[in-house]
């Protein structure tokens, strides 16, 4: 961040040398992709569009763009050292200009434009802030989903240019709501991805957004814009005019089925468990069950260490589901094949297991962080297990 805001300085520094003059009837204004169906898109988007006719300035502005062809690119976006680029449309024509807007309107996603209400000075610093960091020695910075996005730094730089001229209200929030709150407001419908998530975010996730932090989303930094004010030549008025429409699509609807939840499908299975457990509770064990589920848990238990110490990604540190979902269960799972192992270190390990399982279950309430109520089956299979096999 340090270093985005030194080369936005800079920019600053660089006022006339090279961008060009806008003219009085110059715009900027905010664009608000909403979101679609695709997970890419679930979240929505934002760009910025400086519109000067006089000048025959046209330009959209993207920071969330990146390339599919960087060498390793699945490792640095897992990991969360995968550099995005701000990207610029610069439409010579009209018609040029039109094809954009066609190619947008397949992807099937509405997009609104809110004009920013800047004056001359201010309009021009964020014209050239906006050329200075689409340079190629300055395009690309390190992607964060919360703090540093294609939504973050549309606001960063425009309280650079601004300044004190801006004053961003937020008593339009009705509820302090958490990382975690707000990103499930998009979760309708994406039940499993919304599981998989709570596996991996930790407490940060869990900390109430203050007003600034909320813009990480497109549509928080469009009500904050909205919600601000600018003063100009000692005169208070509202930072953004009415909105129009760019594209319009029909709004994205997904339903849960609570019947394909993980919810109820992991109760489902914790049933199925419970029955085979009481079944087979005074025979001789397979085992071949216990194998493939620490096994199993196991994986992702080194999904949940891997993301939080072998990435950089800073809401899945301090990971509390470690305390039940964990690697050692892989080591478990491999160990079960041993009948040594059985007779021996694996008794005083599943009793550990349902020790730690039990007091997490318990301490859920108190804990300071958000458990999916789905995790509540998987933790009383963990015991139910433990139990049989310590036994």
């Amino acid at each position: 961040m340090k270093k985005y805001l030194l080369i936005a300085l800079f920019g600053l520094f660089s006022f006339g040398l090279s961008a060009q003059i806008l003219s009085n009837k110059a715009e900027i204004s905010l664009w608000t992709y909403e979101p679609i169906a695709d997970m890419y898109g679930a979240y929505g988007h934002n760009a910025v569009r400086v519109f000067d006719p006089v000048r025959n300035i046209n330009y959209i502005y993207n920071y969330g763009t990146f390339d599919f062809d960087e060498p390793y690119f699945l490792a640095k976006f897992v990991r969360g050292r995968l550099n995005y680029k701000l990207s610029v449309v610069r439409p010579t024509n009209n018609k040029a200009y039109n094809y954009f807007l066609n190619y947008l309107k397949n992807s099937n996603r509405t997009i609104l434009e809110t004009p920013l209400l800047l004056d001359s000075t201010a309009r021009q610093k964020y014209f050239d802030l906006l050329e200075t960091n689409s340079k190629p020695e300055n395009a690309f910075y390190l992607y964060d989903f919360f703090f540093d996005n294609c939504a973050t730094r549309i606001r960063d730089i425009l309280v650079i240019a601004a300044g004190d001229q801006i004053d961003f209200d937020a008593n339009y929030i009705e509820k302090p709501l958490s990382f975690r709150d707000l990103h499930k407001q998009y979760m309708g419908g994406r039940d499993w991805t919304n599981f998989g998530i709570d596996i991996i975010f930790g407490i940060k996730s869990d900390q109430i957004a203050t007003p600034e932090e909320r813009v990480y989303l497109p549509r928080e930094l469009k009500l904050a814009f909205e919600n601000a004010s600018i003063t100009t030549n000692g005169k208070k008025q509202p930072l953004t005019g009415e909105d129009r429409i760019i594209v319009k699509s029909p709004p994205v609807e997904l339903k849960s089925n609570f019947w394909l939840s993980p919810l109820f499908l992991i109760w489902l299975f914790f049933g199925g468990v419970l029955i085979y457990t009481i079944l087979t509770y005074q025979k001789t064990p397979r085992f071949w069950f216990d194998k493939f589920w620490f096994l199993l848990t196991g994986i992702a238990g080194l999904i949940v260490f891997f993301m939080w110490f072998g990435t950089d990604h800073k809401v899945t540190v301090d990971n509390l589901n470690l305390l039940w979902l964990h690697p050692f269960h892989l080591v478990a799972g491999i160990a079960l094949y041993s009948a040594k192992a059985r007779a021996g270190w694996l008794k005083k390990y599943f009793k550990i297991i349902f020790i730690l399982t039990a007091l997490t279950l318990a301490s859920i309430p108190i804990l300071p962080q958000y458990f999916n109520p789905a995790f509540i089956p998987m933790m009383l299979i963990f015991m139910l297990r433990s139990y049989q096999l310590f036994r």
